[in-house]
C-alpha cells in the first residue's frame, strides 16, 4: 500500500489491516464486489476528484511515512518498553 502511494497509485478495496480510509479509497468489509466496482468506476469517472484523492494520500504518506518518522516511533517505543522493564 504505501509503495503504490509513493508511485501515486492509490489503493483501493475492502477496509483490512492497514487498508483504511486514511491510506487509500475503502469501502467496509461486508460491500459487495460489485458494489466496491461500481464505487471506484464513479471516482475513476471523475479525474479531478480521482486526482485530489490520490494526492492528498500521497502527501500524507510523503510527510509521515519517512524513515526518520519511523524511527522516531521506534525509539519513543523502546524507551517506553525500557521505562516499563525497569518498575
Amino acid at each position: 500500500m504505501f509503495e503504490a502511494l509513493s508511485h501515486k497509485a492509490l489503493p483501493f478495496g475492502w477496509e483490512v489491516g492497514d487498508l483504511t480510509s486514511e491510506f487509500g479509497f475503502v469501502v467496509p468489509k461486508n460491500t459487495s464486489t460489485r458494489m466496491l466496482v461500481e464505487q471506484v468506476a464513479l471516482l475513476w469517472n471523475d479525474s479531478e476528484k480521482f486526482e485530489e484523492l490520490t494526492e492528498s494520500k500521497f502527501n500524507l504518506v510523503s510527510s509521515k511515512h519517512t524513515w526518520k518518522s519511523i524511527f522516531y516511533e521506534y525509539d519513543k517505543l523502546f524507551k517506553e518498553l525500557l521505562i516499563e522493564d525497569s518498575l
